[in-house]
């Protein structure tokens, strides 16, 4: 007998905290920001390694590029196809920022673009997210840097640690109540996930105090 599997989510009310802290000036922007692409966009891990912030012409590092709070958007690379991922991928090569959200976002974009132009070692790297060790070269940040950041950034806003994909699946839950499954197509989840999140049964889980154990977080459902 088949079942449909039982989606997994956090509670509403550690949304709205996570919110209050991605709007705090006196937060991490870094952490922010990822927080702001993964609950107000639905970004997946890969997603959020791979955005790229628009160039004017990638082929002249010389060329100054429009700021974060200019351009409003981020590039979404092309995935190539994989045997674990069936998410069609996002029908936009763009994330766009909320235009209702400007007031408050534009800061943190300020805010994290200082942040991240102190951290480089060379100006010309057109990928959003930057590491100590990516700061020294154009190339993605590691799934693992990016789990941990997430880790950290939680912990700073509730005290403990959220699962990025956890949370990625909340947002779905969020937007599929409010709009139905056709708008997680839109954001690049597949048909069969988008019924899932319509017509599935659902188990409110809280965030973990013991965020030792690296967990499978790049679950892609």
């Amino acid at each position: 007998l088949f079942r449909s599997p039982i989606i997994t989510h956090y509670p509403i009310q550690v949304i709205e905290r996570l919110f209050s802290y991605i709007w705090d000036s006196a937060a991490d922007p870094a952490g922010a920001l990822l927080l702001y692409l993964t609950l107000g966009h639905g970004c997946s891990p890969w997603e959020l390694r791979h955005l790229q912030i628009p160039q004017v012409n990638p082929i002249n590092p010389s060329t100054f590029s429009p700021r974060l709070s200019e351009s409003y958007k981020l590039v979404l690379p092309e995935r190539q196809p994989s045997r674990g991922n069936r998410s069609p991928g996002r029908p936009n090569k763009w994330i766009e920022f909320h235009s209702e959200l400007a007031p408050l976002l534009k800061p943190l974009l300020d805010r994290y673009e200082r942040q991240r132009e102190g951290m480089l070692k060379s100006t010309f790297n057109y990928y959003l997210l930057v590491s100590a060790v990516t700061c020294r070269q154009i190339h993605p940040v590691s799934n693992y840097f990016l789990w941990n950041l997430i880790q950290i950034t939680t912990r700073s806003a509730l005290g403990y640690s959220c699962n990025v994909n956890t949370l990625r699946k909340t947002f779905a839950v969020m937007i599929a109540d409010e709009g139905g499954g056709g708008l997680l197509l839109k954001l690049g989840w597949h048909h069969g996930q988008a019924i899932q999140y319509t017509f599935s049964d659902r188990s409110i889980i809280q965030p973990s105090s013991n965020s030792k154990q690296l967990r499978n977080w790049l679950d892609p459902s």
